[in-house]
């Protein structure tokens, strides 16, 4: 049985689907939470091993990366609306650091094809207003998915969204150090997240990626489906974009709602619509074509089951 500062594993650390990292749930003093160690960067705890000017370096990158994370966490938690999962808390064990997080039972994604459609409405809604708490307090998410967003039941019968997984968050002011990788998934990226990675533009990537990938992300809980472009042409929505190929939205008809989520996938971050401006002009009414529901219901069972079939973005696809 491992424990590490007082939570016991339940298990072993997994990587799957963890990025640069390993998690498990855990119990410390009854309750259950989530654990992830970090890969990097590695706390130097031997200064025999590399000296102690190697030494010394290494301990000021991993002041460096805690001093930005404690900022970051603190953040998040007071910009936390109750639909933003807080950190509990963030340590050093040894060489390693981890982040633990409350276990949040959640419901499958394949519920939201039951919702009725103002219900889906009022989940982008929500969703949305999670996301601008984030954007009010100067922090890009950078890595919004569907796996990142559990759904939970109330006791009421309604169904909300609970955001997670803040690894790739950063400040919008900060000009990422050229050294430094961008992650996420290519599915949701923008198109200016993939010019970053292969050194098309500077780094300073701003809070409308996050809008970028909300808005392809409201078009699966509203439809089942991301919006669609040329599949043997591209792999990707923002590789279409980039091509100035059609994107385009399936099954929205309500012409205020089609008109703002076409604005939120708009390649220009400069004319992008921001989240203020969403949770403004969103109608929480319904939209949608009735001949297609239960299509759409159905294709919302393949939103995360179907991710392990995408290729990996290859910086290659744009040159």
């Amino acid at each position: 049985m491992k424990v590490i500062n007082g939570y016991v594993i339940d298990g072993d650390l997994k990587t799957d689907n963890s990025g640069f990292s390993k998690w498990a749930f855990a119990k410390k003093n009854g309750c259950d939470y989530f654990i992830k160690e970090f890969l990097a960067p590695v706390y130097p705890v031997d200064e025999s091993i590399f000296g102690p000017e190697m030494t010394a370096r290494k301990r000021k990158i991993c002041e460096k990366y805690e001093n930005r994370s404690v900022s970051l966490y603190s953040t998040l938690n007071e910009a936390s609306d109750g639909n933003l999962v807080n950190i509990c808390e963030f340590f050093r064990c040894g060489t390693k650091y981890y982040m633990t997080m409350e276990k949040i039972r959640g419901i499958g994604w394949e519920t939201i094809g039951n919702l009725c459609e103002q219900e889906k409405l009022k989940l982008c809604r929500i969703l949305a207003h999670s996301v601008y708490r984030l954007h009010e307090n100067g922090i890009v998410h950078g890595d919004l998915k569907p796996e990142n967003i559990l759904l939970k039941r109330l006791e009421s019968g309604a169904v909300t969204a609970k955001l997670i997984d803040f690894d790739n968050c950063f400040w919008e002011s900060e000009v990422l150090p050229a050294n430094k990788e961008i992650h996420g998934d290519p599915v949701y990226f923008a198109p200016e997240t993939a010019r970053a990675i292969i050194g098309d533009e500077d780094k300073r990537l701003s809070v409308k990626i996050d809008v970028f990938a909300l808005g392809l992300i409201f078009h699966q809980i509203l439809t089942g489906e991301l919006p669609d472009f040329d599949h043997d042409k591209y792999h990707y929505v923002f590789e279409a974009l980039l091509d100035k190929g059609e994107v385009r939205l399936r099954h929205i008809t309500d012409s205020g709602n089609r008109m703002i989520l076409e604005k939120m996938l708009v390649p220009d971050p400069e004319k992008r619509i921001s989240l203020a401006e969403f949770l403004e002009k969103w109608e929480d009414f319904p939209g949608l074509m009735s001949e297609y529901r239960e299509k759409i219901r159905l294709a919302h069972r393949r939103i995360i089951a179907g991710r392990a079939d995408a290729p990996a973005f290859e910086p290659g696809h744009l040159r």
